[in-house]
């Protein structure tokens, strides 16, 4: 969840990432797989979307730093999964865990075949293990790059926040213009500020934002209403301190 990865959609490099790994150890099919709570999802072309966490080698995979080989999965006791619910007529696992630079194991970079093959050479796992790291390298390049954005989006919305608050004509314009942009920010149709009464277990509108006639009507309405602290959302909130 982190990087985002954790959606069906076909990307170029993963694509070319896995068409390398299967040229280069001459298999069926080069494949990049995410590890989620309950599922395994696959990021390369050619191969189904996601399947149950226990149908893929994959999960094996992730439980160690090393590669991992199953050169005759039919002859293979260490690692069970459950060939029927993976409708695959794999005989030949082989595979690199995707590890982050903290240290978590989120995937693997595998290649598999239909025909056994011999265990791979000294050279063959580092290969593999370059090919992961590979994939790696992109994720922590979009992660950062996404950082970056988002740094650039907060100091931009910064800004229009301090210019609508030096120039509103009054503390309610103020309030009014600062969550609107704050709605608009994080795409809601509404926003709203409250402020909590002195002495009373309740709260009030004090600046609001609506995008629609029916949200500017019922702001309108709650700015002149009392609301008690466990009747909100927001008293919820509060209450919660969260």
């Amino acid at each position: 969840r982190r990087y985002r990865i954790l959606y069906d959609v076909r990307e170029e490099i993963f694509d070319r990432i896995g068409e390398m790994a299967r040229s280069m150890f001459g298999t069926d099919r080069g494949l990049i797989a995410f590890v989620d709570a309950d599922r395994v999802l696959y990021k390369t072309s050619g191969q189904r979307t996601h399947l149950p966490r226990g149908a893929s080698f994959t999960a094996h995979t992730i439980l160690g730093d090393d590669v991992l080989v199953i050169p005759d999965v039919t002859k293979d006791t260490s690692h069970p999964i459950d060939l029927a619910a993976a409708g695959t007529s794999i005989k030949f696992y082989a595979g690199a865990p995707l590890i982050t630079r903290d240290g978590y194991r989120v995937g693997a970079l595998c290649v598999t075949d239909d025909r056994p093959h011999d265990d791979l050479t000294a050279e063959q796992r580092g290969w593999l293990r370059t090919l992961a790291q590979l994939v790696m390298n992109e994720l922590d390049r979009r992660r950062e790059l996404a950082a970056r954005n988002q740094a650039e989006r907060d100091l931009d919305l910064m800004n229009q926040l301090m210019l609508a608050i030096a120039v509103a004509p009054s503390a309610r314009d103020a309030l009014d213009t600062s969550v609107r942009l704050l709605a608009v920010a994080v795409g809601a149709v509404h926003g709203a500020a409250f402020e909590v009464l002195p002495h009373r277990n309740a709260i009030q509108m004090i600046g609001a934002y609506g995008a629609t006639p029916l949200w500017r009507e019922e702001i309108e309405r709650v700015r002149k209403a009392t609301i008690g602290v466990a009747d909100s959302l927001t008293g919820l909130a509060l209450r919660e301190n969260r």
